[in-house]
């Protein structure tokens, strides 16, 4: 769409054009999207790789399907993988491949038999996906927490999403509260970046004024 602002008296057209920027900025600023973190783990190729192509594939599976990677590399790589306001498909790939690694026929995933890791791919790819409808995504994060309650990352990503509810809800203090008590959470395991940590804390103390 084009304007012609010549048309226009000034004063209107400068309060269009601040709606309009309003608008994009509201698109784009939210926990899930405005949180980018993946650059801590550049050393991985493969999170490299997930920047440029936007979109998952079967190399990129293997790396969150590898038990050996832990489970902030995994979260990067999503991370990496972006949004999009007109969703993403990344979560679909994933769940066929879960399918095949537990012989399961189309339409059938049992949550309760995926591991911690799993569960938290699973969570974060369909946060990020869909991050407008993010609620889908926090019973299977809360399942991975309850299977590894010691993970920084898994506490990490859960509160992320459930600040991106709180957001919808305008509840800013809850997204800082949220958010804070992972950061001060001294009994969680450090499989979590603590400079990955500090990027989101920059993001999130923006709402620290509202409580």
């Amino acid at each position: 769409m084009r304007i012609n602002f010549k048309l226009w008296k000034k004063p209107l057209a400068m309060a269009v054009l601040c709606i309009l920027l309003s608008w994009s900025h509201l698109l784009a600023d939210s926990p899930l999207t405005s949180t980018v973190f993946y650059e801590e783990y550049a050393g991985f190729p493969e999170i490299q790789k997930a920047r440029e192509l936007g979109l998952i594939n079967e190399e990129l599976i293997d790396f969150l399907m590898n038990p050996e990677m832990g489970n902030g590399s995994k979260v990067a790589l999503i991370n990496a993988l972006g949004w999009s306001t007109e969703g993403k498909a990344n979560t679909t790939p994933f769940v066929t491949r879960l399918r095949q690694k537990y012989g399961l026929q189309e339409g059938r995933l049992y949550l309760d038999g995926l591991t911690a890791s799993e569960l938290l791919c699973l969570g974060y790819l369909m946060a990020m996906d869909d991050y407008f409808n993010p609620s889908q995504a926090i019973p299977i994060l809360e399942m991975a927490r309850d299977k590894a309650p010691k993970s920084r990352a898994v506490h990490t990503v859960l509160a992320l999403v459930l600040s991106q509810v709180l957001l919808d809800q305008k509840d800013w203090c809850g997204i800082w509260l949220t958010c804070s008590e992972v950061f001060a959470n001294e009994d969680l395991e450090e499989d979590f970046k603590p400079e990955a940590t500090s990027k989101i804390r920059a993001y999130v103390e923006l709402y620290r004024e509202s409580c």
